[in-house]
């Protein structure tokens, strides 16, 4: 089964942000994968939207040496006026899907974001894909349980 290649993270929270305030993801360590897709929520407001939403990448996971991964810098690739949550979890949707090829990418990556001007929830959740090795354990999954019916 392809699900069962697949490692999933949590980056970040979810956590309830104030009016303009900050977060760091967690460091996603993607060594051994070739994709990983990031999906940023924010929930609360419909009409307020992430202000600051930087995906950056490092060869270890010194704050220092983070910097901003090319293809998805804001006002160039998307704009932040787009990242919106909702308040109707009959229409709710995820604020952002960013999809990166990793090949060619450093080992670590992490996200910056800063709320907009209502307090709200922002979680950030990756999904690894195409890893050397199937990580077929909960373990190696960063799971407490993997239920595989047959």
């Amino acid at each position: 089964m392809n699900l069962q290649g697949l490692k999933s993270v949590v980056a970040l929270g979810p956590v309830s942000l104030t009016a303009a305030g900050t977060a760091t993801s967690a460091n996603i360590d993607c060594k051994g994968y070739e994709e990983l897709q990031l999906v940023v929520t924010k929930t609360t407001h419909s009409n307020d939207y992430i202000t600051v939403l930087t995906i950056q990448q490092s060869d270890d996971t010194s704050t220092s040496n983070f910097a901003t991964v090319s293809g998805y810098v804001v006002a160039t690739d998307y704009t932040l006026s787009s990242l919106t949550g909702g308040t109707n979890a009959a229409t709710e949707k995820a604020a952002g899907v960013f999809n990166i090829d990793l090949r060619g990418k450093k080992r670590y990556f992490r996200v910056l974001v800063t709320n907009g001007a209502a307090t709200g929830i922002v979680g950030i959740t990756g999904t690894l894909a195409r890893g050397e090795q199937a990580p077929i354990t909960a373990t190696n999954q960063n799971a407490g349980v993997v239920v595989n019916p047959s």
